[in-house]
């Protein structure tokens, strides 16, 4: 799916930058996890700031990153939402095709 598709499901979209055309394989969080191709969503949390791992993320060949503080990530597509947690929810829905419309 491309990123610009996405976002017409992040009514809290602050901002964007980068090349937002850019084809996605998947979702993740956990930069842990990111394989290439991929969104990240950084999300802050209580403990662990997850804009920490956005390099990382990067490095381990994230195509995009979703998170709430201005930061300019040069030529890799950034979105900056009000809220990452209803972002991820949000693009997720429309990613994975509104996988709650299958259950019975």
């Amino acid at each position: 799916m491309i990123l610009k598709r996405l976002l017409s499901k992040l009514p809290d979209l602050i901002g964007t930058s980068g090349f937002l055309d850019v084809k996605l394989s998947g979702i993740e969080y956990d930069s842990g996890r990111i394989r290439p191709g991929e969104l990240f969503v950084a999300i802050p949390g209580m403990n662990v700031d997850g804009n920490k791992y956005i390099d990382e993320a990067i490095a381990r060949g994230a195509s995009a990153i979703i998170g709430e503080k201005k930061i300019d990530l040069g030529p890799i597509p950034y979105v900056r939402v009000k809220d990452s947690r209803i972002a991820l929810a949000r693009v997720s829905t429309l990613f994975y095709d509104m996988p709650a419309r299958k259950i019975d």
